[in-house]
């Protein structure tokens, strides 16, 4: 990890005078595995163990209620209510993260004219990768037929997009994608109302069709690769087979840690 970049966890900036990251853990204990689904589909990639990030700093000040506040203040936004929040650790990605079990650690000592908080904090990201800041979006459409786009993943990693259709159409027949590169496919078996969206998130593995002004899981349509990637190494072609829609394909670049 970069130490050169100030770091900010959600809304909180740690100062770049006393914290840097002192350490991590990254464990692969999970084995990836095909998955098989009910359906006689595939769920790749098993989750990996999540990563801890560990970060040491001093708060200071000749003021030691001042000081008492600042420790205040990093405090409620490291625990954050128990939620998620972005780490930034350099300036183009970030993990996601929350407080560990380990959680925030200070002990208090006072100088010859300061006083000063030593401070431990421990958060865990459960997807133990970097994520770009740069959302990467490729958009298009197709007349019942099949059509071939690119996606780029420039990252360290392979990536799982999320992909929305909108049927310009009606229809019944099957909407497919596939990734040559690695053999990984999708397909949904309809059908689409004219205007009617369907959203698929292959890193959350989460099939969406609207219903009016709402969602519902329509997994129950969906066959293949829930968790469909899209190699890393730049760019990757990836091929829509379907009757009219409109599609975007949203993605960020992945990165170990």
């Amino acid at each position: 990890m970069a130490d050169n970049y100030t770091l900010i966890y959600g809304t909180y900036t740690f100062s770049n005078q006393t914290f840097e990251i002192v350490g991590h853990k990254q464990q692969f204990d999970t084995p990836v595995e095909n998955i098989r689904r009910k359906d006689g589909g595939v769920s790749l990639d098993a989750y990996e163990q999540p990563r801890k990030i560990r970060i040491n700093g001093i708060i200071y000040g000749t003021n030691k209620d001042s000081v008492h506040n600042d420790l205040n203040t990093l405090a409620r936004a490291v625990r954050n209510d128990g939620d998620s929040a972005q780490f930034k650790y350099r300036s183009d990605r970030f993990v996601t993260a929350r407080i560990s079990r380990e959680g925030l650690n200070t002990s208090f000592r006072k100088g010859l004219y300061e006083y000063m908080y030593d401070v431990n904090v421990v958060l865990v990201a459960e997807n133990p990768y970097a994520e770009s800041t740069t959302l990467r979006t490729v958009s298009g459409s197709l007349n019942d037929g099949v059509t071939t786009d690119v996606l780029t993943n420039n990252g360290s990693r392979p990536t799982r997009p999320l992909f929305t259709f909108v049927a310009g159409a009606s229809f019944t027949n099957d909407l497919r994608v596939d990734v040559p590169a690695n053999s990984h496919f999708f397909s949904f078996s309809g059908p689409l109302l004219n205007g009617q969206s369907l959203i698929i998130d292959c890193d959350l593995g989460c099939v969406l069709l609207q219903s009016g002004p709402t969602f519902i899981n329509a997994i129950s349509h969906f066959g293949g690769n829930l968790f469909l990637e899209i190699p890393e190494g730049g760019n990757q072609n990836i091929v829509i087979n379907a009757a009219t829609l409109n599609y975007n394909i949203d993605s960020r670049d992945w990165f170990d840690v």
